[in-house]
């Protein structure tokens, strides 16, 4: 990804070479004897991009297409690794979380077949991230493998790029403003997204905690710290989502009979430090700039307690927000039934 992303600054015809390069490349890679088969040397770099990157990673197109490159590599892990989902029997069809994402696939086809028409690209382009969900396949595949470790490792280099990418979040307008552009329609920045980040941190922080940190190739120490770090900058970006996902999570460990008791243990000392810094930066009067306002204990309140829509609280506005647009959408589905299915426009 970053070779293609510096032939990109020269031309598209430098580009579409180091592709194809990269590509023929890859191949003989996954005609070796052991090696990686080449669904999984695609869907790696894919996956990278998306969690780390996530929106600048989305609109990274081909130079010369109208085709962003993970989207691409997407469709070759697929496309490669249809001989395997067929020795699976179909085994991940019978996932719930598949049948979702089937379910959605389908509405989404429905969608495409009538806004295609009327939109052309543009409703292809609105409607790629469902496509997304087709990593789902290779992650079934990968997690299946006799040789687990494979998967271990991927995640850990996903999960600590995704750290260290986080870290740059309070330089994100500088960041913005001097990234690479690029896009399907129009330039947008690649660098300085973090809208999934906070997410990725919480499952970056129970990766670590459970299971990179049982794995005798890493350092169990580092492993652990990598985990509190991991939460604790999760804070930076103020997500109420992440704030329930965490209580969530952290209540379902210690209601599971069969958690250690050093996972306990271990959750109840990130819990004190968390609490410890927001005591630090009170007292040494250090401010840290979140994504709407200081990371603080009070602000966290705050934010916490717009949940129940208590005006004057932080990001009140947009649970309002949602609330009419619920509101206004279940009014319009007893109107007119047919758009539960086939929806207005494509956005």
């Amino acid at each position: 990804c970053v070779v293609i992303g510096v032939a990109a600054a020269f031309n598209s015809e430098v580009t579409l070479l180091v592709v194809g390069l990269l590509a023929a490349l890859a191949i003989f890679a996954s005609r070796r004897e052991n090696a990686a088969p080449l669904w999984l040397i695609s869907i790696a770099p894919a996956l990278l991009a998306l969690v780390v990157l996530n929106a600048g990673a989305a609109n990274f197109v081909i130079p010369g297409t109208p085709l962003p490159l993970v989207h691409a590599l997407l469709a070759i892990s697929v496309l490669t690794s249809l001989s395997a989902l067929r020795a699976d029997d179909g085994a991940i069809v019978r996932e719930p979380i598949a049948l979702l994402w089937i379910g959605t696939l389908c509405l989404t086809l429905l969608h495409l077949s009538l806004d295609v028409v009327e939109h052309g690209y543009w409703a292809i382009r609105d409607a790629l991230f469902v496509f997304e969900g087709v990593a789902m396949l290779s992650g079934w595949l990968l997690a299946a493998r006799p040789r687990r470790p494979d998967l271990t490792k991927l995640l850990y280099a996903v999960f600590t790029l995704n750290f260290m990418y986080a870290l740059s979040a309070p330089a994100g307008a500088y960041i913005r403003t001097h990234s690479p552009m690029s896009g399907v329609f129009q330039p947008v920045p690649i660098l300085g997204n973090y809208a999934h980040t906070a997410s990725m941190l919480l499952v970056g922080s129970l990766f670590f905690a459970l299971i990179a940190s049982a794995d005798e190739r890493f350092p169990r120490w580092l492993s652990l710290t990598m985990g509190a770090c991991s939460l604790v900058v999760s804070f930076v970006f103020q997500e109420r989502a992440v704030y329930i996902a965490l209580a969530a999570c952290l209540l379902l460990l210690m209601l599971i009979r069969s958690t250690k008791t050093w996972v306990r243990a271990y959750y109840v000392g990130v819990a004190f430090l968390v609490v410890l810094v927001f005591v630090l930066a009170a007292l040494t009067g250090i401010q840290v700039q979140g994504r709407i306002g200081p990371v603080s204990a009070d602000f966290l309140i705050s934010h916490l307690a717009s949940l129940s829509l208590a005006p004057d609280t932080p990001g009140v506005g947009t649970l309002r927000t949602r609330a009419d647009m619920t509101a206004e959408a279940l009014a319009l589905w007893q109107r007119t039934p047919s758009t539960t299915a086939i929806g207005i426009g494509f956005g």
